[in-house]
């Protein structure tokens, strides 16, 4: 038997987040939509990685972490911009460009660490960002991530069900920290 605790209110917002990168997935799994709409579709489903990734950590939500954490989640890919127009800038033989990989990720971080006040919660909230949007292509997208890029030009895949299985964690995680809260406003 499950324990009722277990069962804590779903956050709808949460739900539909999970929802939309999962019919994403499938929609961009089994069609091949304009480049232009698989853009605008990936980068909303980058968006809703990041909205879970930050509720199930417990990520602050003051206004400079969530404007950071919303534009890290999507500025990773305007290096994919000169792609349109031409031969793309991956510097590697992934569908990524370089700019997916370790060194963009520490850069963020050490910004992040040496950045105080607001604009330190919103390099922290872009750092978070940026990790996430990172995650989100190891598993989608024919080829993974350059990630170790410029020490291996290999991409680094995970499964698909690993990453929706974290979000997955992540949404309960979350829903039982809101849970935990109310019953702890009610006993106070």
């Amino acid at each position: 038997m499950i324990p009722k605790r277990w069962l804590a209110p779903v956050d709808e917002r949460l739900l539909a987040a999970l929802g939309y990168v999962v019919a994403t997935d499938l929609l961009l799994d089994q069609r091949d939509p304009p480049v232009i709409v698989a853009g605008a579709l990936d980068e909303l489903a980058h968006l809703a990685s990041t909205t879970l990734l930050a509720a199930g950590l417990g990520a602050p939500r003051d206004a400079p972490w969530l404007l950071g954490a919303a534009l890290g989640s999507v500025a990773l890919d305007r290096d994919h911009v000169p792609g349109v127009f031409g031969p793309p800038i991956t510097g590697t033989r992934s569908e990524r460009p370089f700019t997916h990989s370790f060194p963009a990720l520490l850069a963020a971080g050490l910004v992040a660490a040496r950045t105080r006040g607001r604009r330190g919660r919103a390099a922290r909230g872009f750092g978070c960002g940026l990790a996430s949007h990172l995650f989100r292509d190891f598993a989608s997208g024919a080829c993974g991530v350059p990630f170790w890029w410029p020490l291996s030009r290999r991409d680094v895949r995970l499964p698909r069900w690993l990453y929706l299985g974290t979000l997955a964690a992540l949404l309960w995680t979350a829903s039982q920290r809101r849970a935990t809260l109310g019953r702890n406003r009610e006993t106070d």
